[in-house]
């Protein structure tokens, strides 16, 4: 991933973008909903998949979910982007923390 690249994630992330810290059960997850189809294609280049729920409002648009879980996978984007992040920084420092606390061999 470039610079660039991680900024402009980092930008989606910050705006529309989810960092999920489960300390019961521990795990955390990064995600954003979109209903730009290439945007959440083009995101999962990076690590996740891509979820397309069902439509239950028919005012609504179609959209897509980007979900991140997989520990190697969220630890690598995250610790690329968090330099770029201004909203969400602190979160992905914690996310980071914990994930490297639990994970020792991803420090």
């Amino acid at each position: 991933m470039t610079a660039v690249q991680a900024a402009y994630i980092a930008g989606i992330v910050d705006g529309e973008g989810c960092i999920e810290i489960n300390y019961i059960h521990p795990h955390i997850r990064m995600q954003l909903a979109n209903t730009n189809f290439e945007l959440v294609t083009w995101l999962c280049r990076f690590g996740g998949k891509i979820y397309y729920p069902r439509v239950t409002n028919p005012k609504w648009k179609p959209q897509a979910y980007w979900s991140v879980v997989r520990r190697l996978e969220v630890a690598s984007l995250l610790s690329q982007i968090e330099p770029h992040l201004i909203v969400k920084r602190e979160r992905a420092a914690e996310a980071l923390a914990l994930l490297r606390r639990l994970h020792p061999e991803l420090a």
